[in-house]
């Protein structure tokens, strides 16, 4: 880190003991040089806390995927059946009433013949 630092500051990746552990993880650190006190700062993160925080992210992202999806199928759904609702009152109403009607027409015309 010291190196990177001197060289106007720079990423630095390694292995490194977490906090109550022997067993060191992969971590990358920025550091930077301070001048007036000739001092290196830096700062890092672990690698298995940021793909922890990325697993509850894409774990949030999946649901809200899935809620979504299943609000559209849900709105496409019932779009379909108020469109097929209006397709069979408009068949019924152009249609089918009229066929009834005629049909009712010719029925009594036929029992008036033959009285």
């Amino acid at each position: 880190m010291v190196k990177a630092a001197k060289n106007n500051g720079g990423i630095v990746k390694y292995h490194w003991p977490k906090a109550n552990s022997d067993k060191p993880v992969l971590k990358f650190s920025y550091a930077i040089n301070f001048e007036p006190f000739e001092w290196m700062m830096g700062t890092g993160v672990y690698v298995d806390n940021v793909q922890k925080e990325l697993d509850i992210i894409k774990a949030q992202s999946d649901k809200d995927i899935k809620e979504h999806i299943t609000f559209f199928i849900l709105v496409s759904l019932g779009i379909i059946l108020f469109s097929l609702l209006v397709i069979y009152i408009s068949i019924k109403k152009s249609v089918t009433n009229p066929l009834e009607e005629l049909i009712k027409r010719t029925e009594t015309f036929l029992r008036e013949m033959v009285i």
